[in-house]
C-alpha cells in the first residue's frame, strides 16, 4: 500500500472500489481489501489486508481484550469474503498480524 497514504483508503478517497467490506463502527470499524502485493487472479497467493478504523490501534501491542469482538468480526468477514467471492472455505485461510507493521497502522 505504498502508493496510497492509509489515511486516504480509511476515508475512501482512494482504492474504494477494491474494498471487499467495510464496517463504519467507531469504535470497532475496520475495511478488508486485496492487498497491492496480490495480482487479483491467482487465488494460491490471494493476499487480503484489513485496516482498522480506530487511529489509537497502531499495532499489535495497542489492542485490549474490549478489541477481541473487532478481531472476531474481521476473521468472519473475511471468510465471508472469500468464499463468496472466490469460493474458498474457511479451512482456506490463515490469519495474521504483521509486527512490526509494514505502515503505521494496524
Amino acid at each position: 500500500m505504498p502508493l496510497y497514504r492509509v489515511e486516504d483508503i480509511l476515508t475512501g478517497a482512494s482504492e474504494a472500489d477494491k474494498v471487499l467490506y467495510r464496517d463504519d463502527s467507531p469504535t470497532d470499524g475496520f475495511l478488508i481489501l486485496p492487498d497491492m502485493k496480490w495480482d487479483l487472479t491467482n487465488v494460491t497467493t490471494l493476499y487480503l489486508v484489513a485496516l482498522v478504523l480506530d487511529r489509537g490501534i497502531r499495532s499489535l501491542r495497542d489492542l485490549r481484550k474490549t478489541h477481541v469482538p473487532m478481531l472476531r468480526n474481521i476473521m468472519k468477514q473475511a471468510s465471508h469474503a472469500v468464499e463468496t467471492r472466490w469460493g474458498l472455505g474457511k479451512g482456506s485461510l490463515r490469519f495474521y498480524v504483521h509486527y512490526q507493521p509494514s505502515y503505521c497502522e494496524f
